[in-house]
């Protein structure tokens, strides 16, 4: 009989250890996992793979994932199909997506109603080039114990950042604070507070000879997507605004998303095409 062993405790899934993971197929393996080193103290981490890996050059896709709105961690990934999409792109992945806590922030005014604001719980620590190293060797191990790979395969790997939303505050203090080395970036309706820290993290993978930074949003979030663009303009920084199928690309795609089937909560799954993570993954260029 074959199982998957699931160690932890399980906060969203009512199983017995042993089960195996509803997003668990034939082809993959998956696991959610408290982790020593996650974002918060001894919080969740999901983590997905391939049964088996092909020989070449692996890819760790780190999602970062938005407000869950009333959701289980779970179910939102499930939702929107972060694991499907990563190995539909048979792009020889994996999948790192920590769980970030929430908070609600209350600022009041003198003579006004209170304003109430969700917010993720303090993540600095994670954030840190210590803090998320420390965090990426965790999820290495856990990722060796499940396919039966060297941890140095994980380590080794090319990383790129996913982040949907609210998963912005994650990218940006990640991107500032010079915690990992990114090949690719996708930001998923996830323009909000200033772009500067991502035009800047766009410009240095323009640079390379690799990589591929892709900046979607909806007309939820225009006025920052304009903003992202013009920074790239004023510091005279190419990009292109559509992605075209079967082709590779590197550099910056700054893409603005409109129709009446567009909207924020499904973006994940519903961006400039279905299944938008797995067309990034197919077109974005990177070293062989």
């Amino acid at each position: 009989m074959r199982c998957v062993c699931i160690l932890g405790v399980l906060l969203f899934w009512s199983m017995s250890p042993g089960a195996a993971s509803p997003f668990e197929t034939d082809m993959s393996v998956s696991v959610l996992k408290r982790f020593e080193s996650g974002p918060q103290k001894k919080n969740e981490v999901f983590l997905a793979a391939p049964k088996r890996l092909d020989p070449g050059p692996v890819t760790v896709v780190l999602y970062l994932h938005g407000l869950l709105g009333g959701e289980t961690f779970a179910d939102t990934l499930k939702r929107q199909r972060v694991a499907a999409q990563v190995f539909g792109a048979q792009a020889n992945a994996v999948v790192i997506a920590p769980h970030f806590q929430e908070q609600v922030l209350v600022k009041r005014k003198r003579k006004k109603r209170a304003e109430r604001r969700v917010v993720f719980k303090d993540f600095s620590a994670f954030a840190t080039p210590r803090g998320f190293g420390a965090f990426m060797k965790e999820a290495h191990s856990e990722l060796a114990r499940i396919t039966g790979e060297p941890a140095e395969r994980f380590r080794d790997a090319r990383l790129v950042v996913v982040a949907y939303s609210m998963g912005h505050a994650p990218a940006r203090a990640l991107f500032t604070n010079g915690a990992g080395s990114f090949e690719s970036v996708l930001m998923l309706d996830a323009a909000y507070r200033s772009q500067r820290a991502f035009a800047r993290k766009a410009s240095a993978i323009a640079k390379q000879n690799s990589g591929l930074f892709v900046h979607a949003h909806s007309l939820l979030t225009e006025a920052r997507g304009e903003e992202f663009r013009e920074l790239l303009e004023d510091a005279d920084v190419p990009f292109r605004e559509t992605i075209i199928s079967g082709e590779r690309h590197c550099g910056i795609i700054s893409i603005r998303v409109e129709g009446e089937n567009v909207n924020h909560y499904d973006f994940v799954t519903r961006a400039w095409t279905d299944d938008p993570i797995t067309s990034f993954l197919r077109v974005r260029c990177a070293k062989q």
